[in-house]
């Protein structure tokens, strides 16, 4: 039956492998895509540094906020497989959450038997944010299947076991750092029957070294570097933290209410969830910590929260395993056919929440993709471009050449009052024209325009674009170019 369930998982996603990065979070997908790009093209840096499309004062940009787990699988499947980044990039995120769901149904079989283990492997399979997770280009999917296996890792007398079970922890949190909350879970799900001083040290240190490490070497590069797009201890620096103003706000909680449950199990199991946890049972401790571990991300991180659904995935597992023990419980009442159409309605509540954002390609998609492939064959692979497609770095992704992304509306839009954003306005940023001046400065060849109608209802800048610069591939209503390193 657990083949069935993850097969039947697996088929669901399968349409949306082909699909671009574009739509339900696409500038964070393609920030992924880019450290693939990078990878391929350059493995002894962008393997170890975290490297993107993007130029920032001179070299590409380094990310820093994590490491890009999936992008290394995308750029593997790329080399090794027939498939584009895009597809390798989803694929993992598929691959990954089978195994997940394979991994909650050991999980839960442990500590509650076969048939819960089954029900927890089909709700989290079957929940929104495990079908949207396990199709998209991020660390997620990653993040959760080494947490599952941090917990698979531990719980018996041998010291080495909790050491492998802290490291795996540690390196989940490389990949999320917000999965920390989970850490008393996992403690308690090992120690709770044998603990020893002795078994608890060989943990801390297997969860101590690789994290340390890393953000050392994280904290050695920023320092070292003028390149750096992001950061954790930038967004640190920028009260990314605790905001508190947010947390006043009772739009914030509705917010919150709302994805729990619709994101998690779906309005038609979250009455389960919420009395499964209300009832105490001893079994179910470490689900319910790791539960209340994974929500404090709201009161750290409130902004990402209410912005990004996905920040709550640490807590999915939980939710299924503790879901269905309540559900179970209820449904052995009743006929085996009620149980049968109750999941047939919580699979299509699921794929009524899956399909809206996944499945519908925006408006423009086509035409980003279309014009990349044309600026890719008009340019040579070291040639610098400038990309204008609203704010998104998307066209210079599918242009697949390094630069710079160009917002035509930068003069009305409102900078976020932080250092890096203050930097680029001493620059120039807010200016078109200053600032298309200023990149030229840096390397730029060529401005590639994917919005000629927002471009020409900017009379200046467009004015001063066109008696300035030679246009090529002149006529085509797909998009403008100009070659900056010529004068009218």
């Amino acid at each position: 039956m657990i083949y069935l369930i993850l097969l039947a998982g697996v088929l669901v996603k399968v349409p949306a492998l082909s699909q671009p990065l574009l739509g339900y979070f696409a500038s964070y997908q393609m920030f992924n895509a880019m450290m693939a790009e990078m990878m391929i093209r350059d493995p002894r840096q962008a393997l170890l540094v975290p490297t993107t499309l993007m130029i920032l004062n001179g070299p590409p940009a380094l990310q820093l906020l994590y490491y890009p787990f999936a992008s290394l699988c995308a750029a593997a499947g790329t080399m090794c497989f027939p498939g584009s980044i895009e597809f390798w990039g989803r694929t993992q995120a598929m691959l990954l959450t089978l195994a997940s769901g394979w991994a909650v149904f050991d999980l839960a079989k442990r500590y509650f038997g076969e048939r819960i283990g089954l029900l927890a492997a089909m709700i989290f399979t079957f929940s929104p944010m495990g079908l949207i997770s396990g199709i998209s280009f991020q660390n997620e999917a990653a993040a959760i299947f080494i947490l599952l296996l941090s917990f698979l890792s531990g719980g018996t007398s041998r010291a080495w076991r909790d050491f492998l079970s802290g490291g795996l922890f540690s390196v989940t949190l490389i990949l999320r750092l917000h999965f920390i909350g989970v850490l008393p879970a996992l403690v308690w799900a090992i120690f709770a029957q044998n603990f020893t001083w002795r078994r608890l040290l060989f943990f801390l240190l297997g969860v101590v070294i690789p994290v340390t490490a890393w953000f050392s070497f994280v904290y050695h590069v920023e320092i070292k570097s003028n390149s750096v797009l992001t950061s954790l201890f930038s967004q640190m620096g920028e009260g990314r933290f605790l905001v508190q103003n947010l947390l006043r706000s009772p739009k914030f909680y509705v917010r919150i209410f709302d994805l729990l449950m619709a994101q998690w199990v779906t309005p038609l199991l979250f009455p389960f969830l919420v009395l499964s946890c209300l009832s105490y049972h001893r079994l179910r401790l470490p689900f319910l910590l790791w539960l209340l571990g994974a929500l404090a991300t709201i009161v750290l991180l409130p902004q990402k929260v209410y912005d990004h659904p996905f920040y709550l995935i640490s807590g999915l597992p939980a939710a299924s395993i503790l879901t269905a023990c309540l559900f179970y419980d209820f449904m052995n009442r009743f006929p085996k056919k009620v149980l049968v159409l109750f999941l047939g309605f919580f699979v299509a509540v699921s794929l009524r929440y899956y399909l809206p954002p996944i499945l519908t390609i925006p408006t423009g998609a086509s035409k980003i993709q279309q014009i990349g492939k044309h600026v890719e064959m008009m340019t040579q692979p070291e040639d610098r471009i400038v990309a204008s497609y609203g704010q998104s770095v998307e066209l210079l992704y599918y242009c697949r050449r390094m630069g710079w992304s160009f917002d035509l509306q930068m003069a009305t839009r409102k900078m976020p009052d932080q250092k890096r954003y203050r930097d680029r306005i001493q620059k120039g940023y807010g200016d078109p024209i200053q600032w298309l001046e200023r990149l030229r400065s840096e390397g730029a060849r060529y401005l590639v325009i994917g919005e000629p109608e927002q471009f020409y209802q900017n009379h200046e800048f467009s004015d001063y674009v066109d008696k300035t610069y030679p246009e090529i591939a002149a006529g085509s209503d797909l998009f403008r170019m100009y070659d900056l390193t010529q004068s009218r």
